[in-house]
């Protein structure tokens, strides 16, 4: 069996009822803590590729949870507690482990295929990855044309943003990673496919 139920199979096990979305608010609670106990940029918290590399391992996991600056953190907290918890009625595992993976690929991304990047920080990464993997469920479980507006929306702003290497509608201290996004975006479709391809293979046996 599937560690992750299809789409329609989460939602009808759901019956229509609200399910407390205690991991959105976990984590959007840790990021808006983080914040306000040690402000902006936390020496000891933020990706620091040097620090890292002499074995301080938790900046792989502060580093997504704290912010540059206060606009930088209202605006992602903002974003982060309204798409997870909007993702997990739907798929509490998937936002999970997405959650996970995509943090996984960003950190990954940055140290391999960025390195020149020495500082980090922000949940923009995970929020696309989420979002991407919102509008999926959204479609599997009623499929409507809005769902694909906002999904060529975000794709053409991600384009323009990768194009231009910044950011479109925010402006703050730290200038914006796009690629970090793509990343985001890149973990969320593996992560369906290889749903998707397990739950047929579990059909098949």
């Amino acid at each position: 069996m599937s560690i992750i139920a299809e789409p329609s199979a989460v939602v009808a096990n759901d019956h229509g009822g609200f399910r407390s979305p205690w991991f959105s608010l976990l984590l959007s609670a840790a990021a808006a803590g983080l914040f306000l106990l040690f402000g902006p940029a936390p020496e000891s918290l933020i990706f620091d590729r040097e620090a890292i590399g002499q074995g301080e391992w938790w900046r792989l996991i502060t580093g997504h949870l704290v912010h540059s600056d206060a606009s930088h953190a209202q605006w992602d907290i903002m974003a982060f507690a309204m798409i997870s918890a909007f993702l997990e009625q739907l798929d509490r595992k998937g936002l999970m482990l997405t959650s996970l993976f995509s943090m996984l690929t960003i950190n990954g991304w940055i140290w391999l295929g960025m390195p020149d990047m020495i500082h980090y920080a922000g949940l923009s990464g995970i929020i696309n990855a989420l979002l991407a993997l919102l509008l999926y469920r959204l479609w599997r479980h009623r499929p409507h044309p809005v769902i694909l507006i906002i999904a060529a929306g975000e794709g053409l702003k991600l384009a323009v943003e990768v194009l231009t290497g910044q950011a479109l509608f925010t402006n703050t201290l730290w200038p914006s990673v796009p690629s970090v996004h793509l990343a985001g975006v890149f973990t969320a479709m593996l992560f369906i496919l290889s749903v998707t391809y397990t739950h047929r293979i579990c059909k098949i046996s």
